[in-house]
């Protein structure tokens, strides 16, 4: 007769010695049994680990000029501890990768470092049936930044000649820029005078984080006067300008206009000798990515006018002795040297006693 046995050893995913099983019989009618295969083994350990990787950022686009964080998942499911894992991760061309951590969010495993900056290729050791380790990677996206963004990471395993690796790569993400445009514009008074050019001043500023494309600027004179004139400076950091100087009203365009960079222009407003109104200067600046730009100040005035006239006055008879019992003409000149009309200027003259 034949009696099998069939008997099922569990052995733990990390085991790593030879396994050895030996089986013992015993029969009263046969004081030694003849067994020749009693013991199996040792066999050699063959491990097998199921590595899956799942890389996100959560969005389908970024913001030039921000950093862009990045979520890596490794997981062993097994049935064999994974000995050595490597995960790496290359900035995407153009970008930088500020920093990094790694934590081991379930099971056990041996990390080679838990933060970093930089580009990395990391070893985890000892990782469980089951473990899993969350990387946090931190990409930085230059502001002027324009094409797709794509990043890949590598996982390799020798337990594992193919790790599933579905969303390795994150991308390609479409740029959506963001930028933050703020002007101020002013001519640091409250009155004008009458007959004179007022220079205004106007600071448009772009705080970020995105380069702007297109930042349009107008600037129309108060009815009744003319921009004689007007410059535009990039005061601060990087921006192309339409034109740099010109004449009339203003209607200017400035591109590429770089994460803090400034664009100073003068606006010199001729105001006639007779103008009597509150002189209010309005300034108007769109840009597609700010919708709705920042401008406490797009509004000088109404300034009231002070007027300064310079009123000069001859008197002649064109003679320097006259006749008795004849009439003397003299002559009156009243001059205004402005630069403002003189709105009442009396005049008069007593006979001589």
């Amino acid at each position: 007769a034949v009696v099998t046995y069939t008997v099922n050893v569990d052995v733990p995913a990390d085991f790593t010695g030879g396994l050895t099983n030996i089986v013992t019989v015993t029969n009263p009618e046969d004081p030694t049994p003849g067994c020749p295969a009693c013991t199996d083994g040792p066999d050699t350990p063959d491990e097998v680990s199921d590595i899956t990787t799942v890389k996100t950022n959560g969005t389908t686009t970024y913001v030039p000029g921000t950093t862009v964080p990045y979520t890596i998942t490794v997981t062993n499911n097994g049935p064999s501890a994974a000995s050595s894992v490597t995960v790496a991760d290359m900035a995407p061309t153009g970008t930088t990768i500020s920093s990094w951590t790694a934590v081991v969010t379930t099971g056990t495993a041996t990390l080679a470092n838990a933060s970093g900056t930089g580009d990395f290729s990391e070893v985890i050791t000892n990782m469980s049936n089951g473990a899993v380790v969350t990387y946090t990677v931190n990409v930085d996206v230059p502001a002027d930044f324009t094409g797709g963004l794509t990043n890949i990471v590598t996982v390799t395993n020798p337990e594992d000649p193919t790790p599933d690796c579905p969303d390795c790569t994150d991308g390609p993400d479409t740029p959506d820029e963001v930028s933050d445009i703020t002007t101020v514009k002013t001519n640091n008074t409250t009155t004008y005078v009458p007959g004179t050019t007022v220079p205004y001043t106007i600071t448009v500023t772009n705080n970020g984080p995105s380069v702007a494309s297109s930042v349009t600027v107008a600037d129309t004179a108060p009815a009744g006067t003319t921009i004689s004139s007007w410059t535009a400076v990039v005061t601060t950091g990087t921006a192309t300008l339409s034109n740099a100087s010109g004449t009339g009203d203003l209607n200017e365009t400035i591109t590429a206009m770089a994460n803090g960079a400034v664009v100073t222009y003068t606006v010199n407003v001729d105001v006639p000798a007779d103008f009597t109104g509150g002189l209010t200067n309005i300034v108007t600046v769109t840009n597609p990515e700010d919708p709705t730009p920042d401008c406490p100040e797009c509004t000088d005035g109404p300034d009231t006018p002070d007027e300064v006239s310079d009123i000069t006055t001859v008197k002649t008879n064109n003679t320097t002795t006259y006749v008795p019992g004849t009439t003397v003409p003299y002559t009156i000149t009243v001059t205004n040297n402005g630069p403002s009309a003189a709105s009442s200027v009396t005049v008069a003259d007593t006979a001589p006693v």
